[in-house]
């Protein structure tokens, strides 16, 4: 009986052999290199023939010379290569794979790509710079508007302030120091109401406080008006910096251009206005990804 197919007992691969084999070959795993002997099939005993008495006999093998021994050892301890079957499946399926005999098409089809990136520079100088802006705006409003919540008076002018302007005003009358020395003295906003309003008021307190009052009035209403300004610039900028949020996504034509007209400031806004005039880029802002 010969053997067309066996099983690897070490790795349970599926073999095949180029030639068929019989039962009692040592062969050889192309996969796990185990060496086995191919299996054959065994006849059950109640189907073996009872052996003659003739048959019983043991004939003695007559002597063999040195030639059959080591043919005999050399075809036991021979091994044979097999064919794997994983090897033809996969020539199988390689061969049913089809075949592609033309270039796939690569062009851009979403204008949307190529408009963003010649919009990326100028709206990435727009929010940049908007946003820097509007924070340095907040930063410039909570200054001018300090004096007003944590000063003595509402003002950053101090009473030392009118005394050393008026002293500027009137050197004659002014104490002589040195030059280069410090003026040390602990004038406060209370002694100096008491020159002017009290029992020992002089003209000379008087014109001091006058002068204070005058310095006060002036601080206040400039740091109102430097504190609405700042206000403007915030929200001039904040809106700047969210409509090139929307220029750099290609969300809405009219802000991409609201952002160009208000980034002119900046410098960014001309080049954004020139682009904005291009057909590839009207285009992208009106072409809706399917």
């Amino acid at each position: 009986m010969v053997v067309a197919k066996i099983s690897c007992p070490e790795c349970e691969a599926v073999l095949r052999p180029a030639k068929p084999l019989t039962p009692g070959k040592k062969v050889a795993c192309p996969r796990c290199g185990h060496k086995f002997t191919v299996p054959g099939l065994e006849e059950p005993e109640d189907r073996k023939p009872e052996k003659t008495r003739k048959e019983s006999r043991v004939t003695p093998e007559p002597p063999r010379g040195k030639e059959s021994k080591k043919k005999d050892e050399d075809e036991e301890e021979n091994t044979y290569g097999l064919m794997d079957t994983g090897e033809e499946e996969e020539e199988e399926t390689t061969s049913r794979k089809p075949r592609i005999n033309y270039a796939p098409d690569l062009s851009v089809k979403d204008p949307r790509g190529p408009a963003s990136a010649r919009l990326a520079l100028p709206s990435d100088i727009l929010m940049g710079g908007g946003a820097f802006i509007c924070f340095a705006g907040l930063i410039f409003f909570c200054v001018q508007i300090w004096p007003f919540l944590f000063s003595e008076d509402g003002t950053a002018v101090t009473a030392k302030d009118a005394v050393q302007a008026w002293e500027k005003q009137n050197p004659d009358k002014a104490p002589k120091r040195k030059e280069g020395e410090e003026d040390i003295r602990e004038i406060t906003l209370e002694n100096l109401k008491k020159e002017a309003t009290g029992s020992t008021a002089t003209p000379e307190g008087k014109a001091k406080y006058e002068l204070y009052e005058s310095m006060k009035k002036e601080d206040v209403n400039s740091r109102i008006l430097w504190a609405i300004l700042s206000i403007v610039v915030v929200v001039y900028f904040a809106v700047l910096a969210s409509a090139a949020v929307r220029l750099r996504n290609l969300d809405s034509y009219r802000w991409a251009m609201t952002a160009g007209i208000m980034g002119v400031v900046l410098g960014a806004g001309v080049l954004v206005i020139v682009l904005l005039k291009d057909e590839k880029i009207i285009e992208a802002f009106e072409y809706k990804p399917e």
